[in-house]
């Protein structure tokens, strides 16, 4: 069941206002209204459609996954980089920090719009 529902989420097998909102951070329900009170806080209910998040634990799945992203991919660019020019180690440190803190401020975000927009469609949550 969960399966299904990610890859229908990821796919985009949903009505057309909610095909990619959950990138956007916007209302699985009604798709008009942002999920976030501030940059990673959400609402306890939709300002447009009251749709409620309170039943949904999300608890740190989504910055679990999103540490696992940017590993991978500041890992690899790392070795990459090494491998391919040997640059020094500050060289390392001025590029790949920013990146990390970079992709974390955004990928918490969105795997966490992602986790909400889950637990609505896996019927987790009350309409």
């Amino acid at each position: 069941m969960v399966v299904f529902v990610c890859i229908r989420l990821l796919v985009g097998g949903v009505i057309e206002h909610q095909r990619a909102s959950w990138l956007r951070g916007h209302c699985p329900a009604c798709g008009g209204a942002s999920l976030f009170r501030s940059f990673l806080e959400p609402y306890d209910a939709c300002p447009a459609c009251g749709w409620s998040a309170k039943g949904c634990d999300l608890g740190d799945a989504s910055v679990y996954i999103a540490i696992l992203i940017i590993g991978v991919v500041v890992g690899a660019f790392a070795v990459w980089l090494e491998l391919r020019y040997a640059p020094s180690l500050w060289l390392h440190a001025v590029i790949e920090i920013p990146s990390v803190l970079l992709l974390s401020c955004v990928l918490i975000r969105v795997c966490r719009g992602f986790f909400l927009h889950l637990a609505y469609y896996s019927r987790l949550t009350k309409k």
